[in-house]
């Protein structure tokens, strides 16, 4: 009898707000944890992807004197407009803000190039930026490109 009673007792017991209550809160903690843990793999993943555009631009601009016909030109321009094309499938996803951070650096690519000479690379990416990036929140990047095109045209 006591047996039953102690059982009854704590069957009730797990039944009451409070317990109730801190289970539910525990896992709403790990649920956030968990959470948390996600998002800081996919700022890394995103970051690792922009990676792949900015070392090749970086050892482009860091050529002496940079060439249009430089390999690490062409990966950076290639690896830019193949992450968007997969962006756009769907194949991958971006928020918006890394998306924003892949189109800075999409429009850094056609600057270095514009920069050192290459005006028919520059003006292909300025063409895709301003193509591409249509939204509202890429207003400033496409005037970034307006602005490139036309200093192509001055040269």
């Amino acid at each position: 009898m006591r047996i039953l009673l102690l059982l009854t007792s704590c069957a009730l017991a797990a039944f009451s707000p409070s317990v109730a209550s801190a289970q539910s809160s525990s896992k709403l903690e790990e649920l956030q944890k968990r959470l948390e843990e996600s998002q800081k793999e996919l700022e890394e993943a995103n970051a690792r992807m922009l990676d792949l555009i900015r070392k090749p631009l970086s050892l482009f601009t860091s050529e002496s004197p940079p060439r249009c016909d430089s390999e690490n030109l062409r990966k950076a321009v290639a690896n830019a407009l193949n992450m968007v094309e997969t962006i756009e499938s769907r194949k991958i996803t971006m928020d918006p803000k890394e998306q924003l951070n892949l189109a800075t650096t999409i429009v850094d690519v056609a600057d270095a190039a514009r920069k050192a000479g290459c005006n028919k690379e520059a003006r292909a990416v300025y063409d895709y930026v301003i193509a591409v990036f249509v939204g509202s929140g890429y207003g400033a990047l496409r005037q970034r490109a307006e602005i490139g095109i036309q200093d192509l045209g001055a040269r």
